[in-house]
C-alpha cells in the first residue's frame, strides 16, 4: 500500500493564514476591469490573449494566495498568464472561418483544464517540497481547488439570483432601472468577480470542513460502482451475440464508450480516493476490479469506432480531439487493468497511473493549442494525403472544409491546389471554395448579391430586389441563415398564394421556415416562421414543392400589451407520408 503521507492543506503543512478579505477584493475588482477592457477590443489577437490573462492570473492568485509564499505564487501566475496569452494568440491568429460556440467552450474548456492540472501539481509540489508530489497530496489539492470552484460558483450564482429577484420585485411597481442595471457589462463583471472571490475567501480557512464533505459525497458515489460494472459486464457479454455492426451503425459509438470508461474510471477513484483510505468492503473492492479490467475493451471498442471512421472519411478536427481523449483512456485502462494482477495493488496501480495520466493530459493539452497539433492542421495534412493518394477522388473531396475548418493552412493548400498548372477538378473546386465566402455571421449582408444565394421556386421564377432587401435587414439576432452568407448550403423560397390571393415568398435556410410578405407599398417583411413542425420531412418536402392549403385559424389572436400572440396547435409527432 501507498504510506500516508500528510494531506497537502492539512495541519502538518507551514502554510500561510488566509489573506484578508480586502486582498482578494481588490484582485476581483481588478480581473473585472481587465476582463471589460479585453472585451471591448474588436481585435481577436488582441483581445483574445488579454481576456485568457485576465481569467487566468487574478483567478490563481486568489486560490493560491493561502497555498504558496508570495515569490512563488507570483511567479506561477505571471507565467500561467504568459502561457494563456500565446495559447489565446494562436487560437485568435489560426484562420479560417469565424469559431462557432462549440469550437469557443472546446478552446476554454481545454485550457482550464490545463491550467488546472499545472495549479495542482505547482501547490502540491511546493508543499511536498518535490518535483512531483506524492499521490495523497496531489488529490488532496485537486479536490480542495474544484470544491473551492465549485463553492465559489454556486454562491455567485446565488448571488445572481437574488439580484434578479429583487430586480423583477421593483420591474412589478414600474421601477426599470434595477433591470436595466443589471444589464450593465460594467456591473455584470464584478457582481461575478466579488461574489466568487468572496465564498472562495471564507471556504479557505475550512478545509477540514471541505475534505469530510467530499470523502462523504465520494464514499456514497462509489456505491455505485457495482451497478456500473455489472451493467457494463452485461453489455460486453452481449456484444458477441448482437454483433458490431449497430453499435458502428449509431456514430457516436466513441463518444459514448469514453463516457462508459470516464464513469468507471471515476467511481474507481471515488471508492480508493488518495489510495490510503481504509480497504472497502468486499463487493465494491470486487467490484473495482472487475471495472478496471472492463476500461481494457471499453477504450479498445472507443479506439476501433474512430479508426472505422478515419478509415473511411480520414482525419477531422473532432476525430484528431477523440483520439487525443482515446489516449487518455487507454492509459488509464491499461495501468487500472494491469494493477488487478496477482500480486499488484489497485490503489497503488491507480495512483501512478494518475498522475502519468496527468502528465499526459498537460502534454496533449498543450499540443492541441499550438501549431505542433492543431487539429487543423493535422486535419489539413490528412485530407491533402488522401486526395493526392486517390483515396478519394477530387468530385467527392470536401474542399470546402479546407476553408472552413482548416485554418491558415486550409487556405495555403487550396491556392496551391488552385496554382496548379495542370488545372483539373481539383484546380477548379479549389478555386470554387476560395470564392466562397465562408460562414461569418459578422459580415453584413449585401442584397445586390442574396439573389446568387437563394434559388426561387417554382423553377424559373424570381423575386422582386424588396424581397432580398428584407432578407439583409432582419435585425432579430435569433434569426440566422447560413446559407445567406457561403456559397456552400443551398438557400430556397418558394411563392405561395395566401387567403384572398395575397402572395408571399415562404424562406428555407433559417432555423425554421420563414415566411415574408409584401405591404402595400411593395416593402416585404417578416411576419414570422412555422413551428418546430415544419422541419418534419414529409412537412419540410411538401413546402418545397408547393403542396399547400390555406384554412383560416380556428382560434382568434391574443392582444398583450400591444403584442398579437397566436395561439398554436401542440406539436405532434410528423405525420405519416400520405400514399400517392
Amino acid at each position: 500500500m501507498i504510506m500516508p503521507v500528510q494531506p497537502a492543506l492539512s495541519s502538518g503543512h507551514k502554510l500561510r493564514a488566509p489573506g484578508r478579505a480586502g486582498v482578494r477584493v481588490w484582485l476581483a475588482l481588478a480581473q473585472a476591469a481587465l476582463v471589460f477592457a479585453a472585451t471591448r477590443f474588436p481585435q481577436p489577437e488582441i483581445g483574445l490573449p488579454m481576456l485568457a490573462m485576465a481569467i487566468a492570473a487574478p483567478l490563481l492568485l486568489q486560490l493560491g494566495l493561502w497555498q504558496l509564499k508570495n515569490r512563488s505564487l507570483i511567479v506561477w501566475a505571471c507565467a500561467a498568464a504568459l502561457l494563456s496569452a500565446a495559447l489565446a494568440l494562436h487560437a485568435a491568429t489560426r484562420g479560417g472561418a469565424r469559431p462557432g460556440p462549440g469550437e469557443t467552450a472546446l478552446f476554454w474548456f481545454t485550457l482550464a483544464g490545463l491550467l488546472g492540472l499545472g495549479h495542482c501539481f505547482v501547490v502540491a509540489g511546493a508543499q511536498d517540497r518535490r518535483l512531483i508530489a506524492r499521490y495523497p497530496a496531489l488529490y488532496d489539492t485537486a479536490w480542495t481547488t474544484i470544491s473551492l470552484l465549485g463553492a465559489a460558483a454556486a454562491f455567485t450564482g446565488g448571488v445572481w439570483l437574488a439580484l434578479l429577484l429583487g430586480a423583477g420585485l421593483f420591474a412589478m411597481v414600474k421601477l426599470e432601472g434595477p433591470l436595466r442595471l443589471l444589464g450593465q457589462d460594467w456591473l455584470i463583471y464584478p457582481a461575478i468577480t466579488v461574489p466568487a472571490a468572496l465564498a472562495i475567501h471564507g471556504l479557505t480557512g475550512q478545509t477540514a470542513l471541505l475534505r469530510s464533505a467530499r470523502d462523504a459525497v465520494l464514499t456514497r458515489l462509489s456505491w455505485l460502482l457495482p451497478l456500473l460494472a455489472a451493467i457494463v459486464l452485461a453489455f460486453l457479454a452481449v456484444l458477441p451475440v448482437t454483433s458490431l455492426a449497430p453499435l458502428w451503425a449509431t456514430h457516436f459509438a466513441t463518444a459514448l464508450l469514453l463516457a462508459a470508461v470516464a464513469a468507471l474510471g471515476l467511481l474507481i477513484n471515488s471508492l480508493y480516493q488518495d489510495g490510503t483510505a481504509p480497504p472497502p468492503g468486499k463487493v465494491r473492492r470486487i467490484a473495482a476490479s472487475v471495472a478496471a479490467l472492463e476500461l481494457l475493451p471499453l477504450a479498445g471498442l472507443a479506439a476501433w469506432a474512430l479508426g472505422l471512421r478515419v478509415m473511411e472519411y480520414g482525419w477531422t478536427e473532432d476525430r484528431i480531439i477523440a483520439a487525443a481523449a482515446i489516449t487518455l483512456a487507454g492509459m488509464l485502462a491499461l495501468g487500472y487493468a494491469t494493477s488487478v494482477w496477482p500480486g499488484r495493488n489497485l490503489p497503488r496501480g491507480m495512483a501512478r497511473t494518475n498522475i502519468a495520466a496527468a502528465c499526459v493530459a498537460i502534454a496533449l493539452a498543450l499540443a492541441l493549442l499550438t501549431p505542433l497539433a492543431d487539429p487543423a492542421r493535422l486535419m489539413v495534412a490528412d485530407q491533402l494525403a488522401r486526395l493526392a493518394s486517390g483515396a478519394v477522388p477530387p468530385d467527392k473531396f470536401d474542399f470546402a472544409a479546407l476553408r472552413s475548418s482548416g485554418g491558415r493552412w486550409g487556405a495555403a493548400a487550396l491556392q496551391a491546389l488552385a496554382a496548379d498548372p495542370a488545372g483539373g477538378v481539383a484546380a477548379t473546386k479549389a478555386k470554387q471554395a476560395l470564392a466562397a465566402t465562408p460562414p461569418n455571421p459578422a459580415r453584413p449582408l449585401d442584397p445586390a448579391d442574396l439573389n446568387q444565394h437563394v434559388t426561387i421556386l417554382p423553377a424559373g421564377q424570381t423575386a422582386p430586389p424588396a424581397f432580398f432587401a428584407a432578407l439583409a435587414s432582419v435585425s432579430d439576432p435569433n434569426w440566422f441563415a447560413p446559407c445567406l452568407r457561403d456559397n456552400v448550403r443551398p438557400c430556397t423560397a418558394r411563392w405561395l398564394t395566401l387567403a384572398e390571393g395575397q402572395q408571399a415568398l415562404l424562406f428555407f435556410g433559417a432555423v425554421y421556415p420563414t415566411l415574408f410578405v409584401p405591404d402595400g407599398q411593395g416593402v416585404w417583411q417578416r411576419i414570422g416562421q412555422l413551428p418546430s413542425g415544419g422541419n418534419c420531412t414529409v412537412i419540410r418536402q411538401a413546402l418545397e414543392t408547393g403542396t399547400v392549403e390555406t384554412a383560416p385559424h380556428p382560434l382568434p389572436d391574443l392582444i398583450a400589451a400591444g403584442a398579437r400572440l397566436t395561439v398554436e396547435p401542440p406539436l405532434g409527432p410528423c405525420p405519416k407520408p400520405r400514399p400517392p
